[in-house]
């Protein structure tokens, strides 16, 4: 593990983040992995520069297996601010996007594209369902806030797992079912806990 502090900021660096992003790589034989890697730090930048302009610094940001995790200073944000830096990211990727589909890069804007879509899906452990949840808790008891984000998270995943089965089906492409089981996995409340 490596870790180091820029300013009040401390970087961790686990092996496991590297073991992932190389067997990736040697899963997809290809660039795929670096674009996706590339694509998640510049949605993760998004939501640092979020937290600075908010004025509450996070505490640590975690590179891990799982992905790069930003662990919030504790500070309690109002709900508008606190729903800019969870859109930060996706906005972020958007607009890189957008502009390298502008300059005919289209596969690089794909990523961008992609990544900053998916996480907008309103889903427990995305971006989009922490906005949902917030959204939710700002306009209904917190009982009904919970089962309509439950809800939603159910008609989301069941036609993305159907979906995920089908791309591997047809290409024996895994990528999807994998993802989808760690969304499955954030989504249920007993594996929280574990």
């Amino acid at each position: 593990m490596i870790e180091f502090y820029c300013g009040k900021l401390r970087v961790v660096i686990k092996f496991s983040f590297f073991a992932v992003l190389l067997l990736m790589l040697e899963l997809l034989k290809s660039d795929w992995g670096l674009w996706c890697a590339g694509a998640g730090l510049l949605h993760e930048v998004g939501h640092l520069l979020a937290y600075a302009a908010v004025g509450a610094v996070p505490r640590e940001i975690s590179f891990e297996c799982g992905g790069i995790r930003i662990v919030p200073s504790g500070k309690l944000l109002s709900p508008g601010r606190e729903a800019v830096v969870l859109a930060a990211g996706s906005s972020v990727n958007l607009i890189v996007g957008g502009l390298l589909m502008g300059l005919g890069t289209r596969y690089a804007a794909g990523f961008h594209l992609l990544l900053g879509c998916f996480n907008l899906l309103p889903l427990r452990a995305l971006d989009g369902g922490q906005l949902l949840g917030l959204l939710t808790e700002q306009s209904m008891t917190p009982g009904v806030a919970d089962w309509t984000c439950r809800i939603v998270n159910l008609l989301i995943l069941v036609p993305l797992v159907w979906g995920g089965w089908r791309l591997f089906s047809q290409t024996g492409n895994f990528s999807l079912i994998l993802v989808l089981v760690c969304l499955i996995f954030a989504a249920v409340p007993v594996c929280q806990k574990i």
